[in-house]
């Protein structure tokens, strides 16, 4: 969630990095070995965090996924993740999960 989070936030995101760093550089960090996806839109990230997560997953072949992330009603489905089957049930969902034809979206309200 959030890989390219700012470390300006109170959390302090996930390390210090500039946003502007190469593609090539931002995706040799060590965590990218061991996922098959990264969430690459939240209405709770900036636009750049999200377009460098979005260009991360693209270089490393990632799948991509999004969400809402909302903390106020007016957010609730900002982003999302496309399936190409209706999910009816967790099984679905798992099954959807393991299908290599979804990917995240910015609806931007």
């Amino acid at each position: 969630a959030h890989p390219f989070r700012r470390p300006i936030y109170p959390q302090r995101g996930y390390g210090d990095w500039e946003l502007t760093i190469p593609v090539e550089l931002a995706a040799n960090r060590r965590i990218f070995n061991f996922v098959d996806g990264l969430e690459v839109f939240s209405n709770r990230s900036e636009p750049e965090e999200s377009l460098i997560s979005l260009k991360v997953g693209q270089y490393r072949n990632l799948k991509t996924i999004a969400g809402s992330d909302a903390h106020e009603f007016k957010k609730v489905g900002s982003s999302a993740t496309v399936f190409p089957c209706n999910i009816t049930d967790e099984s679905n969902f798992i099954e959807a999960l393991r299908d290599e034809y979804y990917y995240g979206i910015d609806i931007g309200y």
